[in-house]
């Protein structure tokens, strides 16, 4: 399979964020990083379940979508709260966010 790239345009840097799951604590992406339209996401060392608490509930080991290790991946149109969270699957998982807003936004 061949790598896709995409560039977005006009895309200014908000903020970083580390987060560090371990237990059953879930864990929302930083004030600083909601200023986000776009929010890029590696995850390190082990898999990770995120929910978006569109229906009030939050990712755990079994719930969730998963992002597997050693990936990065994308959330484009991130709506700028708190809902989006992260939770281990198993292992202890590093999940490094880089945020993004566009230009005039």
């Amino acid at each position: 399979m061949s790598l896709t790239r995409i560039a977005n345009i006009g895309l200014i840097p908000v903020g970083e964020q580390k987060i560090s799951l371990s237990g059953t604590q879930q864990t929302a992406i930083n004030t600083t990083c909601r200023a986000a339209d776009v929010v890029v996401f590696s995850v390190e060392t082990a898999n990770v379940r995120v929910g978006f608490g569109a229906s009030a509930t939050y990712p755990t080991a079994t719930t969730g979508v998963l992002y597997v290790a050693n990936t990065t991946n994308w959330i484009t149109g991130f709506n700028r709260t708190s809902m989006c969270r992260f939770a281990r699957v198993t292992g202890a998982p590093v999940v490094n966010i880089a945020a993004f807003r566009y230009v005039g936004q």
